[in-house]
């Protein structure tokens, strides 16, 4: 009789013990994925910080380009004209590239394509005319225009399919079906120019 009663008594000792250990795995378990989700919204919003950042550093290089590509065409041009476009050779809604060729193997050439950009440059002050936001001493000198700049800048992104063609041609797009576009920044910057 006392056995039984001690087999009991210990049985349920030994049930209340194993509940409590997998209680305190369960637990355990619990914490080790809300850290490891906490670690990948952390992850996640690193990159997307950083492929921000590099959209920017893009963006930035685009605006020197596009703006040094208008000021030709101004220089070129007898009248201002009222619109400036940079683009691809498909029209105002075609990319360049830069680097300006479309490299086919980047490994073997050493010129990645990084990005490709188009703009539209909108005149909105002229000869005499104090453009908005600038001292009223300062205006717009008679051979002089200022511009607003819209620039549409997106990453190319590399794709190798295995088949490592020679880089000729590569000045057209006719190979660009190895790259794909990324995500699109639009930045915008206000240009004077003064043809002097």
């Amino acid at each position: 009789m006392l056995e039984k009663m001690f087999g009991k008594l210990y049985g349920e000792k030994k049930g209340i013990a194993l509940f409590m250990s997998i209680l305190m795995s369960m637990s355990l378990a619990v914490i080790a994925l809300a850290s490891m989700a906490r670690l990948s919204e952390t992850t996640h919003q690193t990159g997307k910080t950083l492929q921000e950042r590099k959209l920017l550093l893009f963006a930035d290089s685009a605006v020197n380009i596009a703006s040094a590509e208008i000021f030709t065409a101004i220089k070129e041009d007898i009248a201002f004209a009222p619109n400036y476009y940079v683009h691809g050779p498909a029209g105002v809604a075609d990319f360049k590239y830069y680097p300006r060729d479309i490299t086919i193997n980047p490994g073997s050439s050493g010129r990645p394509t990084l990005f490709g950009y188009r703009a539209h440059a909108r005149f909105f002050a002229g000869n005499g005319v104090t453009p908005p936001g600038f001292p009223a001493s300062l205006s717009v000198p008679s051979d002089g225009a200022c511009y607003d700049i819209t620039i549409d800048v997106r990453e190319v992104i590399h794709l190798p399919n295995g088949d490592r063609k020679a880089d000729a041609g590569s000045t057209t797009t006719e190979n660009v079906f190895q790259y794909f576009l990324g995500k699109t920044k639009t930045v915008g910057s206000i240009v004077c120019f003064d043809r002097g």
